[in-house]
């Protein structure tokens, strides 16, 4: 466990250190308030407090896996991203209420998640590569990075389905998909994403009302979609400029060894 810990704090920086606990400080603190306000706050805000607040743990367990494992050769600032995102989603999304009260913010994120998890898939490639001492060719990570962020979202609208699913019944029934029109009136239906896609349809019409709950999922998937189109081609930029770059640096260093090889031949 001492290397453990020693491992904990030159792995990661300072700044790295606090903002984590920033977050997770501000996490269980609204976590506490939706115990002491319980009639305030539904049970699937606690639980996604609670929850999400151990997430932020996440690199600081990895680092527990042996070192065959893969995980444990994520970089620390993997956390940063995820903690950010999770203190977004679940404190500023949930808890503060963003998610109805500003109508872009769910859209937004899963934009930003689109990208984020590109760039997760892309870590998880590095290092598969460091744990094996391999070099993949650029193609396949970034096909790899590409495949992880449409697995992620996928499976996260899946969650969606499926907590909603098994909440049917509940006094507070589960609204994860926005396909409630009752919760939606209750904060007013343009305060959600759905207006993204249809802004110009009339509310009291049946076919607006009757596609009111697909239009979340087809929201939030387009988003999705959108954002790792984007993070792929940042990504394939920067790998090929790199690749660029490495390539002009052997050049450089191979012209050098042919010159000197030619003035110890001329001694």
């Amino acid at each position: 466990m001492k290397d453990y810990f020693k491992r904990l704090t030159t792995d990661s920086k300072k700044w790295e250190l606090v903002l984590w606990w920033i977050i997770r400080i501000a996490m269980i603190a609204g976590a506490v308030e939706t115990f002491v306000h319980h009639d305030k706050y539904e049970d699937k805000i606690r639980t996604m407090m609670i929850g999400n607040f151990f997430l932020t743990f996440g690199w600081e367990i990895f680092q527990l896996f042996p070192e065959r494992h893969m995980f444990r050769h994520l970089p620390s600032y993997t956390q940063n991203f995820t903690s950010i995102y999770i203190f977004l989603t679940a404190f500023m999304g949930a808890y503060i209420n963003f998610y109805y009260k500003v109508w872009w913010w769910d859209t937004t994120l899963h934009f930003v998640s689109g990208g984020l998890l590109v760039l997760c898939g892309y870590v998880f490639m590095k290092a598969y590569e460091e744990r094996d001492n391999i070099e993949l060719p650029i193609a396949v990570v970034i096909f790899a990075a590409f495949c992880t962020s449409f697995m992620f979202g996928t499976l996260w609208e899946c969650w969606e389905f499926s907590f909603d699913q098994m909440n049917m019944h509940a006094a507070q029934y589960g609204d994860t998909q926005h396909w409630s029109l009752e919760y939606a009136h209750l904060y007013g239906p343009d305060k959600l994403n759905h207006l993204i896609f249809q802004p110009w349809f009339d509310k009291n019409m049946p076919q607006w009302q009757a596609r009111f709950a697909l239009m979340d999922t087809m929201t939030d998937t387009v988003a999705n979609s959108l954002g790792a189109l984007i993070g792929v081609a940042v990504l394939k930029l920067s790998l090929l400029k790199k690749e660029k770059a490495q390539k002009i640096a052997m050049r450089e260093r191979r012209k050098a060894e042919a010159e000197e090889k030619v003035k110890e031949t001329v001694k």
